[in-house]
């Protein structure tokens, strides 16, 4: 199991820019505006040979964006707010998926739950202090993102 954060960032990279249609900025980009009052984070637990939770955060105004790059809504229409939470749960169980599958390889088989969608006052993901922990930020064409992943390994009695 190797998960860092180079990996987490290569992972989010390649499938913001394939499944939402929104191109990472390069390494060296100027840093991110201001935390912004609104956001929405989407978590994903998951179980198998190890256990762990998936953190994506992004700014509230991004969600009409996703909801227009993924699923076709029109970005100023009221669905597409709610609409867009829906693909951000989509975009983090995604990541989700193609992270554990680079970590652990192809046979081991993982168990998702459904993402579940919050708009926190917080302004880093809520992930607990486990034994590994990976973190990244992407910086956007439109927006940014931050995501995170910790892990819960299964012990094994001595």
């Amino acid at each position: 199991m190797e998960a860092n954060d180079v990996l987490l960032n290569k992972v989010a990279q390649e499938i913001f820019e394939q499944t939402a249609y929104l191109t990472p900025r390069p390494e060296g980009t100027p840093s991110m505006p201001k935390r912004p009052d609104a956001m929405a984070r989407a978590t994903v637990n998951f179980t198998g040979p190890f256990p762990g939770i998936l953190q994506l955060e992004v700014p509230s105004d991004l969600l009409p964006i996703l909801a227009s790059n993924m699923l076709g809504e029109d970005e100023t229409s009221p669905e597409a707010a709610r609409q867009g939470q829906d693909a951000l749960g989509e975009l983090a169980n995604i990541i989700c998926g193609n992270l554990l599958a680079r970590m652990a390889g192809p046979e081991p088989i993982f168990h998702l739950d459904a993402p579940t969608i919050e708009n926190p006052a917080r302004p880093v993901p809520d992930v607990p202090a486990n034994k590994y922990r990976a973190y990244t930020t992407l910086s956007l064409e439109i927006g940014w993102a931050s995501l995170s992943i910790a892990l819960n390994p299964v012990e094994t009695p001595a």
